[in-house]
């Protein structure tokens, strides 16, 4: 994780890449590990070796496209991130709607109503009410009469 990181430290740069030494933590006791990273370019520097000011602005203008990515890789995982920290918190608001009310912020007096049974009940009743095969005239004439005064 980015938080352990003690120390980086450039170790070498050419055209083909840069290596990085990174110090990471290891644990709570201030150990500490020393991590030798390459980084490779996309695309190496060539016909470049007899002149140091080519072989310099190859390699800078490599680390700018790493940089480059980085950049977008940053703000992919930073979108991800914050669309699932704005799921979670949907999913927390679902969770607190869908819970029953603990009485705490309400007088001893009142009394919750089972809505969501009673919703579910009555919703249930209808639906098998009126599929039933002796309403399906008068279905089809609430929908014809509907369909009429939309148009």
């Amino acid at each position: 994780h980015p938080t352990d990181v003690i120390s980086a430290n450039l170790v070498r740069i050419d055209v083909s890449g840069i290596q990085v030494a990174l110090a990471v933590r290891t644990g709570t006791d201030g150990r500490a590990v020393q991590l030798l990273i390459p980084v490779l370019f996309q695309r190496q520097c060539v016909a470049v070796a007899g002149d140091d000011y080519l072989r310099e602005a190859c390699i800078l203008e490599r680390v700018q496209e790493l940089d480059a990515q980085a950049y977008q890789r940053i703000a992919i995982k930073e979108k991800r991130d914050a669309q699932s920290d704005q799921m979670s918190e949907q999913q927390r608001i679902i969770r607190q709607l869908k819970e029953e009310p603990s009485g705490d912020d309400y007088p001893d007096w009142w009394t919750f109503p089972m809505l969501n049974q009673m919703i579910d009940q009555e919703c249930s009743l209808l639906k098998d009410l009126l599929n039933q095969e002796s309403f399906a005239d008068q279905i089809a004439s609430l929908f014809q009469s509907f369909y009429a005064k939309q148009n």
